[in-house]
């Protein structure tokens, strides 16, 4: 615990120190600024995709203890696409800092573009079809000449219900359905599933998948199939490495 709760702090640390990073900012009741990218929705996403699914660890040498056979057997897969033993995986703060000094990167819906680099994060304050906001976020990629390893991690916050200034804290809640779906859209128009990750009951969703060279991608966040409308926000995180180096 105390491993994790040093790196989101230097990871929130290395964000406000950049804000280039990020494309936007809120201000909170405290009138302090908050950048996009120290924000707990896209801290929390670096965190679980820069996460090593799988380890080669040598200490302590008579006995190292190592991540195998992630998601291999079904009993061992969660809904949300990690492993129930496992987690995301084993922490590394060099993944994820790297992933969040590629920067803030923005939807199709967003800015009309939506292509993506092979790292980075985003985060979106409307999704869910409701109130104006978008139904989906779409990003494209195209891998280069050698086959990847992908990691995403889709994170959002449940939405308390806030009482009247002063008043006790109230704890119902809300907990919005979002899905992370990833496509390989190398057949134009008819786009084919390579991985989903779709609970009904977790606030993260992750994908991991290995990619074939010179192959155009396309990761999508949905509102959850039958979910009815909503308006929220979530931050996105996303990793690619050559699949000889893992």
């Amino acid at each position: 615990t105390p491993t994790v709760a040093s790196a989101a702090a230097f990871l929130m640390h290395a964000a406000r120190l950049d804000t280039s990073l990020s494309n936007g900012s809120t201000t909170s009741r405290n009138n302090d600024i908050v950048l996009n990218a120290e924000r707990s929705e896209v801290i929390k996403a670096l965190l679980m995709t820069g996460a090593e699914r799988a380890t080669n660890n040598t200490n302590p040498s008579y006995d190292p203890k190592n991540i195998e056979q992630y998601r291999v057997d079904p009993a061992d897969r969660t809904d949300n696409g990690l492993d129930r033993r496992y987690g995301a995986g084993q922490l590394n703060v060099y993944n994820s800092y790297h992933v969040l000094m590629e920067g803030e990167q923005d939807t199709l819906q967003d800015n009309g573009t939506g292509n993506i680099d092979p790292a980075g994060f985003d985060y979106d304050e409307c999704v869910g079809g409701s109130n104006g906001s978008n139904a989906q976020a779409t990003y494209f990629f195209t891998t280069g000449q050698e086959s990847v390893e992908f990691v995403a991690s889709l994170v959002w916050n449940v939405d308390v219900i806030r009482g009247n200034p002063g008043a006790y804290f109230m704890s119902a809640a809300t907990l919005h359905d979002l899905d992370l779906q990833l496509f390989d859209a190398s057949d134009g128009g008819n786009w084919i599933l390579v991985a989903d990750s779709a609970s009904t009951t977790a606030n993260t969703e992750n994908v991991r998948a290995f990619l074939e060279a010179d192959t155009p991608y396309v990761l999508q966040v949905n509102r959850g199939a039958g979910a009815s409308a909503f308006r929220w926000d979530y931050g996105l995180a996303w990793r690619t490495r050559i699949s000889g180096d893992i």
